[in-house]
């Protein structure tokens, strides 16, 4: 049973050897050896996502089922990023869609938070190309600022080069002449877009067509019947 535990040992483990796992925290090790002996284990907000890591890690699927029900009914305004960035990074597609519709119905608070901040470039992908967000472009714009920045300075590399992949789901075609004036203004002093916005916004429509800019809008889609909540859609 404790080999599952040791996926990198090269040979058979000796009971009267002490087993020794650096990288798992106790409480984490704890989770996973009551989950091993009774098929259950009790879990809180605090240790959930470790818990989940080690059962994607040493492949314990019914575990990993827990963990992702026990994290389906706790997300709050502080733990849905980190949930997310979970999701993303295991591919655990129904734990990224509650995720989501969570971030969806509250984008103002998650924005805000520190979880946001921290979140790799391919969840705040994730996040970007949703077209549910209740939070204006220009709002949304200063969040994805924000977080390069914090990027920028944990990664040791330019705000716009971290933010490239982020910057190309942005929808500029919703800002106003004025907010489009505003946020060029803003990327001389700060750079964010490589290029100008407005140059941007020409690039993008010549290169979408009339028919896939349509996309680039907020769409007042029928709503999904697996969706129990479907907030406001993000505005211009």
């Amino acid at each position: 049973m404790f080999s599952q535990l040791q996926p990198d040992a090269q040979e058979p483990w000796a009971p009267q050897t002490p087993l020794v796992l650096s990288h798992v925290q106790p409480e984490v090790f704890l989770a996973v050896l009551e989950f091993l002996y009774t098929n259950s284990v009790t879990l809180n907000s605090f240790m959930a996502l470790e818990v989940l890591t080690s059962a994607v890690e040493y492949g314990l699927d019914d575990l990993r089922k827990l963990c992702v029900e026990f994290l389906t009914g706790a997300l709050s305004v502080e733990l849905v990023c980190e949930a997310l960035q979970a999701a993303v990074t295991y591919r655990q597609t129904d734990l990224q869609e509650h995720c989501l519709v969570f971030v969806e119905d509250r984008t103002r608070e998650v924005v805000q938070t520190r979880s946001f901040h921290e979140l790799s470039a391919a969840a705040l992908v994730v996040v970007l190309r949703s077209d549910r967000l209740a939070i204006d472009e220009p709002d949304l714009i200063q969040a994805v600022r924000e977080w390069a920045h914090v990027s920028s300075a944990v990664l040791e590399r330019p705000v716009a080069e971290v933010a490239a992949g982020p910057v190309r789901e942005l929808r500029l075609p919703l800002l106003s002449p004025r907010e489009l004036a505003a946020l060029e203004s803003h990327n001389q002093r700060d750079p964010l877009i490589p290029v100008p916005p407005s140059a941007a916004l020409l690039l993008t429509r010549r290169r979408d067509g009339s028919s896939a800019a349509l996309k680039l809008h907020r769409r007042n889609a029928a709503e999904d019947p697996e969706r129990v909540r479907v907030p406001p859609p993000r505005r211009r």
